[in-house]
């Protein structure tokens, strides 16, 4: 086949064509394809070209930073309060069961800590966000008694359809002077859209509470609390 010939059977395919490897079966592709497979033969059809977060696969790993912290990031120093640090998951998680994080100040006594996730969405003091996923009440003794990484597992795991976003990592204590402080990197800092360890709304304690109020946008450079979900 001739320069022209080939050009003339690509310039024409655009309503049914069969394509195929040497030693394969051919495909017969039903629509126009733009770097696209067509659902027919088992692609997402996405006649625009573009894949959407719905598209993506989902994973079942994310980690904020890759390294533990030396600086204080989020703590819970008044009992009863929620403190918020931001955090942007890229793409859809699940399933998860862990929660990792890294303690900088440890407390070893009989004070619970309830650390969660709030969001998608957790952003611009966005409302009645939802918290998506926490730890449940956890004594200091048992799994804060020590520094370092701590994984810790998700109550009703496992979690699965956990979309992209904003997200707001949240801790509270159930009395106050609560001692528990986790790392973040001055190594790895990123522009958040509040600063980190913020007061929000919602009465904790405990536990978290079912949502709460985003803080209001205020971009900064900041640590990142270190986290790893799993």
């Amino acid at each position: 086949m001739t320069r022209k010939q080939k050009a003339a059977v690509l310039f024409g395919c655009f309503a049914a064509c069969w394509i195929g490897v040497a030693g394969q079966s051919l495909i017969r592709l039903t629509t126009q394809v733009v770097g696209i497979l067509p659902v027919a033969n088992g692609g997402t059809g996405n006649s625009s070209g573009s894949v959407g977060f719905s598209q993506l696969p989902t994973q079942s790993f994310f980690q904020s930073t890759t390294q533990g912290g030396t600086s204080s990031a989020l703590t819970a120093t008044v009992g009863s309060n929620v403190y918020a640090n931001a955090i942007y998951i890229p793409y859809a998680l699940g399933p998860i069961s862990t929660i990792v994080v890294s303690v900088g100040a440890a407390d070893n006594s009989s004070r619970t800590y309830d650390l969660g996730f709030y969001g998608p969405g957790c952003f611009n003091g966005a409302a009645s966000t939802p918290l998506a996923f926490h730890t449940g009440a956890l004594t200091g003794s048992v799994s804060y008694a020590t520094t370092g990484r701590k994984a810790l597992a998700i109550s009703g795991a496992p979690i699965n359809g956990i979309l992209p976003g904003w997200y707001c990592t949240s801790l509270t204590a159930s009395t106050s002077s609560g001692t528990l402080v986790l790392y973040g990197s001055t190594a790895q800092i990123a522009e958040e859209p509040f600063s980190y360890h913020v007061l929000v709304s919602g009465s904790g304690g405990s536990t978290l509470p079912g949502t709460i109020t985003a803080p209001s946008l205020n971009w900064l450079t900041n640590y990142v609390v270190y986290t790893a979900l799993y």
